[in-house]
């Protein structure tokens, strides 16, 4: 009777035993779902493609994607295409540019109903990026790139003239002290709170420029799309 006992236990306990193996053996390791910033600058940038030129842009929400007016100048909505960091492609539906020549963003519409991205908030204080980093993150010869710049700590407007269809246009941007990468515009500009403070449209030695928050929130009241501020 004993020795049948101590055989039932013995069984028991290697039923039990072997269901925890089984447990550590099948559980499937998940990694962490946490972005560091740079992660998430990676994750919302996109690379845009045109017939004639190449450039970035940020995704913001829905089926919304923000570039450089430039980048889509001279180019039909349907000749465009957008690779994200996964290499899976999306067409455009159309896209509206900024009424002021000046002012050099251009907001495109997908094909897609959505994009599987976190997106990206806008900031909803024209200065939201003073007296912090930024992150421009984007792609520089077709390889993703991203870069933490200095503090913004003033406001520094120049106009550039700059063209890549007809004649220069004169554009208002904040300038930075960070070296430029062909291949920067239409890059998203988030602060440290990884909200959009600016699209990235001028690189050059030492410097990068980018159209300021305050004219993103005026464009975006100017085609009636007031919803992605919110």
């Amino acid at each position: 009777m004993f020795q049948r006992i101590k055989l039932s236990a013995t069984i028991v306990m290697f039923i039990v035993i072997s269901s925890i193996i089984a447990i550590v053996v099948t559980t499937e390791y998940k990694p962490p779902t946490k972005l560091t910033t740079i992660d998430f600058v990676h994750q919302n940038s996109l690379h845009v493609i045109a017939p004639d030129s190449r450039g970035s842009g940020v995704y913001v929400r829905g089926n919304k994607v923000m570039t450089a007016a430039h980048v889509c100048e001279g180019n039909n909505a349907k000749d465009l295409v957008l690779i994200d960091y996964n290499k899976k492609r999306y067409f455009v539906e159309s896209y509206v540019m900024a009424s002021n020549p000046a002012v050099d963003l251009c907001l495109l519409t997908l094909e897609q109903a959505s994009l599987p991205l976190p997106g990206v908030a806008i900031g909803n204080a024209p200065k939201e990026y003073m007296n912090q980093l930024v992150y421009i993150g984007g792609y520089a010869g077709g390889e993703l790139y991203s870069v933490r710049a200095a503090p913004v700590v003033e406001e520094t407007f120049i106009n550039i003239s700059k063209s890549m269809f007809g004649p220069p246009k004169l554009y208002k941007v904040q300038i930075i002290q960070l070296q430029g990468i062909p291949g920067i515009s239409g890059s998203g500009v988030l602060n440290e709170q990884r909200k959009l403070v600016g699209i990235a449209n001028i690189a050059g030695p030492g410097v990068t420029g980018f159209v300021p928050l305050s004219d993103i929130i005026q464009f975006l009241k100017e085609i009636k799309q007031e919803e992605l501020l919110k």
